[in-house]
Order: structure tokens, then C-alpha cells, then sequence
């Protein structure tokens, strides 16, 4: 919907829009994608008017602000959020104006936004033969925090606080797990009266994924948490064997990157861009999970001086040679050795 409007001059937009869908949190969304576009093109002080079902809207008013031409915009906006729930006599100006008024089509735009068209059924053939029908029937945003939200509203689930977070933990930043993970849970729940999720629930039916803990148990190490870090090591082992190398070469791995781009954040003059580009060779994701990453990185980066960032690394080839040969230790106990070993090195640094 916003790249659409953004594509188009104010002059080239279709009378009347109809945005459909059953999450009130897109519906909002849309309604600030809408607002932002024409933020720039006209006098939104005195052009753009936006009601809602518990605003008391006079007709008269109404009428004359749709009615009287604009002399600072080329178009009036009328915005209408919940038209399906508004009073009868606000549904029956708006209808009323599309049908019966023409000329509203060269000096005006009105947006309209509902959960059910059905309740403004009378309205459809005139909005579809002038304007464009949008239905929205699934989540949207790429966050995935507002993505939850948005699938719990389409569905009619409710997620306590804490097994937001913990949901979100489980799954860290990978959008296909965070789909089918949600399908399992949504499975679970659908047939319940209330379709409530709470911490527990989260914990039997989600399952921690082993990339998840890593990139959870670096972003401990980023932020020097290491008693954070420590506390990852249990869920690691779940599943892998206590002679796995193969953890070990992947947490080294991921760990090794974080700190390659904070080098590139403090040592280039054009870091994040540099640092964004190491990221796109090294890491298979859509443009939007980078940003997120780099920008936890750049976070990151305030916490280690040029000098300490060099002895980390050069610990990290020492720990990678050792890992490789032939050692009685288990992974676990590595694990434990190299947090440690971290966090002596920051500790001489301060």
C-alpha cells in the first residue's frame, strides 16, 4: 500500500480507497503509511481531515470541509478509520457523497478503513468502480514483534507478556521458524474459547532452536553479559553431543564475525557501510534483518576499545586451533573456557 502511494503524484491517486482487514494493528499501520505520504503534498493542517467511531463529527461540518475547495492543496483527504463501526449518520454522508456527488473525484480522496465489509456492503460497486479495494487478510510487517501482533489480532490470539518475549527469544531473528512456529502454537489454541498463550504454553509447544541460543549466546558475549552467556550453555547442549566440535566451530564462527564488523565500525571511515557489506557475504538474509543486526552491532561496538577487539581475535585463532586437535575436553567445558577467557581479556582492558 505505502510503496503504491509513494509510486504516485497526488493527482494520479484514485478517488476512494477501501482498506480492509480484521488486525487493528494494520489497520493503524496503514493509516500512518497514509499519513506520511501526504505529510509533503498538501496542507494536512486544513486539508486533511481524519475521523474515527468515538469522534463527535457534525455533518454540517463534514460536508463543508468535503465541499469547499482547498486553497493550499490539490486535493482534500477525508480519512475514515472503522467506517464499519461509525454512526449511521457519518456511513450515510460519506455513501451518499460517493454515489451521489461526482465532482468529489477531481478535488478530493477519501480513505477508507474497516474489519467488515459487510456492514458497508451498499457502499462496495461504487467504491470498486471508482477507487480500489484493498483486503488485507495477513500479517505484513517485517518486525517481527509487530508481525506477532498482527497475526494474534487476525486471529483472535492473545499472547501474555512474558510469553511474547519468550517466543520471540526462541525464535531470534529467523522469519521461517518464526512461521512455523506460530502455525504450531495457533494449532494448539484454536479450537479454545479464549486462545489465550501463556509462558508455559510457549514452553512445551516452542522449541529453542540451536542457531537461536548461538546468536543469543554472541549477543551476550557483544554486550559482555557473560553470566548471560553462560546461562545459553545448557540449552547449546541440548541435543548435541559433548564431544560436538562442529558447535564449537559454529559459535567461534558467529563470534568471530560480530567482532570483524565492530573492527570495521571503529577503524574505517565509512564502517557501517563497510561493516554492511561484510554482512551481505556472510550472512543470507533479506536487507531489513541485516539492518537489525548491524544496528545491535553498532551498540555493541561503544563496549570494546581498536585494542581489545585486536587480543579477542588473536585469542580466537589460539581457541580454534585447539578445538581442532585431539582434546578430552567436551564441549560444554570449552564453551565455559572461552566465556572465561573473554572476559579476563575485558577485564584487562578496564
Amino acid at each position: 500500500m505505502e510503496k503504491f502511494l509513494k509510486n504516485n503524484s497526488i493527482e494520479d491517486l484514485k478517488p476512494v480507497y477501501l482498506i480492509e482487514s480484521r488486525s487493528e494493528k494494520i489497520i493503524d499501520e496503514k493509516i500512518k503509511e497514509i499519513k506520511s505520504y501526504l505529510k509533503n503534498r498538501i496542507d494536512t493542517g486544513s486539508d486533511l481531515k481524519s475521523i474515527d467511531e468515538n469522534d463527535d463529527v457534525v455533518i454540517n461540518d463534514l460536508f463543508n470541509f468535503m465541499s469547499t475547495p482547498s486553497f493550499f492543496s490539490l486535493k482534500k483527504v477525508l480519512l475514515v478509520k472503522n467506517i464499519d463501526k461509525v454512526s449511521k449518520d457519518i456511513l450515510s454522508f460519506v455513501s451518499d457523497y460517493i454515489k451521489s456527488n461526482p465532482g468529489f473525484k477531481k478535488n478530493s480522496i477519501i480513505f477508507l478503513c474497516c474489519s467488515d465489509s459487510r456492514k458497508i456492503i451498499s457502499m462496495i460497486p461504487e467504491i470498486g468502480n471508482d477507487g480500489v479495494i484493498i483486503k488485507i487478510d495477513k500479517a505484513i510487517s517485517e518486525d517481527l514483534r509487530k508481525r506477532l501482533a498482527e497475526k494474534n489480532d487476525l486471529n483472535k490470539v492473545r499472547f501474555t507478556p512474558n510469553a511474547i518475549n519468550i517466543f520471540l527469544e526462541n525464535i531470534g531473528d529467523d522469519p521461517i521458524l518464526f512461521e512455523n512456529e506460530y502455525e504450531k502454537i495457533l494449532s494448539n489454541v484454536f479450537f479454545d474459547s479464549t486462545r489465550i498463550v501463556n509462558e508455559e504454553k510457549i514452553k512445551s509447544l516452542v522449541s529453542r532452536s540451536t542457531e537461536s541460543t548461538i546468536f543469543e549466546l554472541i549477543d551476550n558475549m557483544g554486550k559482555k553479559n557473560y553470566s548471560g552467556a553462560v546461562s545459553m550453555i545448557p540449552y547449546l547442549m541440548q541435543g548435541n553431543t559433548s564431544a560436538d566440535n562442529s558447535l564449537l566451530i559454529t559459535v567461534i564462527s558467529n563470534l568471530f564475525r560480530m567482532l570483524k564488523v565492530i573492527l570495521y565500525l571503529k577503524s574505517d571511515n565509512n564502517g557501517s557501510e563497510s561493516a554492511i557489506k561484510y554482512l551481505q557475504k556472510n550472512i543470507n538474509a533479506k536487507p531489513y534483518f541485516l539492518n537489525i543486526i548491524l544496528r545491535k552491532y553498532q551498540g555493541f561496538e561503544k563496549k570494546y576499545s581498536y585494542d581489545e577487539i585486536i587480543r579477542v581475535l588473536d585469542y580466537l585463532n589460539e581457541f580454534d586451533i585447539k578445538i581442532k586437535s585431539k582434546s578430552n575436553m567436551s564441549a560444554k567445558a570449552y564453551l565455559n573456557s572461552l566465556i572465561l577467557s573473554l572476559e579476563l581479556i575485558s577485564d584487562k582492558n578496564n
